[in-house]
C-alpha cells in the first residue's frame, strides 16, 4: 500500500511538471508573438526621432499603435505564467506614457522572450 501511494505521489509530480513545462512553453510563445509588435513598434518609435513634424507625429502614433496590438498576446502569457506581467503591463503602460519611458524595459523582456526564458 506505501508502495502504491508513492507511486500515485511522484505521479501527480511529474504529471504537474510536464503541466508547468507546457504551460511556460505556451507562454514564451505568447510573448514572442507580443515581442513581435514590439519590435516593430519600436522600430518605428525609432524612425520617429529622426523625422520632424507631422511625418515624426504619424510614426510615433503608428508605433505606439503597433506596440498595442501586442497587448492581448501579452496578458495571455502572462496569464500562463505570471513572469511575463512585465511585459503585459509594459505594453499597457505605452498607451499612457511616452514610449522612451517604456523602450528599455520591453527591449529587455523581449530579449528574455527570445531567449526562452
Amino acid at each position: 500500500m506505501a508502495a502504491l501511494r508513492r507511486t500515485a505521489a511522484v505521479s501527480v509530480v511529474v504529471i504537474s511538471g510536464l503541466f508547468l513545462a507546457s504551460c511556460t512553453s505556451a507562454a514564451v510563445s505568447s510573448a514572442r508573438n507580443a515581442c513581435r509588435h514590439v519590435t516593430a513598434g519600436l522600430a518605428l518609435y525609432s524612425k520617429s526621432l529622426h523625422e520632424t513634424g507631422a511625418q515624426a507625429q504619424r510614426d510615433y502614433q503608428r508605433a505606439v499603435n503597433t506596440i498595442l496590438q501586442g497587448q492581448s498576446q501579452a496578458g495571455l502569457a502572462a496569464t500562463q505564467d505570471g513572469s511575463w506581467n512585465a511585459l503585459q503591463i509594459g505594453i499597457e503602460e505605452v498607451s499612457r506614457l511616452p514610449i522612451k519611458n517604456e523602450a528599455a524595459a520591453l527591449t529587455n523582456v523581449c530579449r528574455q522572450a527570445a531567449n526562452g526564458y
